[in-house]
């Protein structure tokens, strides 16, 4: 399947200011949940797992100072009382779970109502804060041509305005590079975690060995193919002019009857394809379209592969 082409340019405006990223409502759900990963902790009761959670063993390692948005279970009132000032008590965290949150922010990914990249951002944000409420390392990068952009690690719910600051800034533009990008990313980030790439996955170079790379690097990958509903079945007709909209090449093409059962059926013969490598490499894949409410997306269908 070749990179979205569109008759007209679609701004990147749509983004929503950080604080529209993630509303109250959706938070207060999100609270419930947390990201597990059969992969990571295989063969382990739930009390093997070392993490500051009630029912979980924990082992005391450092202070550092409160923040707000801190978990206050774990202030250390004593040190409050005789010096009239906040200290957390960490903890040894020696299998806790490092969550790296991947965008793809190439030029393909400003096509769409509603838009791509604006709709990763919304879903992006979302299972940030599921990691930082549950005091987790969240990691954030963005790839196009390369590795470009990386904020993190964050710990704590008070982070999350640095995570909406960050995916507020995110711009798509210009030529993937899928498979450098995550090649780049596994080498330099060799704690092993769950892994969640936001994509189109529209690179002619395929997409395979990146998230091969991820996966000898010990990680958990979820894949979160994101496509615009004009993708997964055109409204077009008659003669066109389009236009790649990563590398700004335009063709000529007749849209009719023919030409759209030939996209359906390469688009259908792509999709599969992607699904049964996913299969074979045991990552959990998740084909949406921005059209699909972001809580459906995270309480329905993410909560069966890696939240709970």
């Amino acid at each position: 399947m070749s990179r979205s082409r569109s008759t007209s340019s679609h701004s990147s405006g749509e983004g929503a200011a950080p604080a529209d990223l993630l509303d109250s409502r959706l938070i207060r759900k999100l609270e419930a949940l947390t990201f597990i990963s059969r992969k990571l902790f295989a063969g382990q009761a739930r009390g093997d797992r070392r993490t500051p959670r009630k029912g979980h063993s924990v082992e005391f390692k450092d202070y550092r100072h409160y923040e707000p948005g801190d978990d206050i279970r774990y202030l250390d009132w004593n040190v409050l009382g005789r010096l009239d000032r906040a200290f957390l008590k960490q903890f040894v965290d020696e299998q806790d779970v490092s969550i790296h949150i991947l965008l793809d922010a190439s030029g393909s990914m400003k096509f769409g109502s509603p838009q791509k990249m604006a709709y990763a951002k919304r879903v992006a944000a979302a299972l940030a804060y599921v990691g930082l409420a549950g005091m987790e390392r969240v990691a954030l990068a963005v790839f196009t041509g390369g590795l470009h952009r990386g904020q993190g690690p964050f710990r704590g719910k008070a982070k999350i305005f640095e995570v909406l600051g960050f995916l507020h800034e995110v711009e798509p533009d210009g030529v993937t590079d899928f498979s450098g990008s995550l090649r780049e990313y596994a080498l330099t980030h060799k704690r092993p975690g769950i892994a969640l790439i936001f994509s189109d996955l529209l690179d002619e170079k395929g997409i395979e060995p990146g998230i091969k790379h991820l996966l000898q690097g010990g990680h958990d990958v979820a894949l979160i193919h994101i496509l615009a509903p004009d993708e997964l079945d055109p409204r077009l007709d008659g003669e066109l002019r389009l236009i790649d909209a990563e590398t700004g090449l335009s063709k000529e093409v007749v849209w009719d009857g023919t030409a759209r059962r030939a996209y359906l059926r390469n688009l259908g013969r792509f999709l599969t394809q992607i699904e049964a490598f996913c299969r074979r490499m045991e990552v959990h894949y998740l084909q949406v379209a921005t059209t699909m409410p972001v809580e459906d997306l995270i309480f329905k269908s993410m909560r069966r592969m890696f939240l709970k």
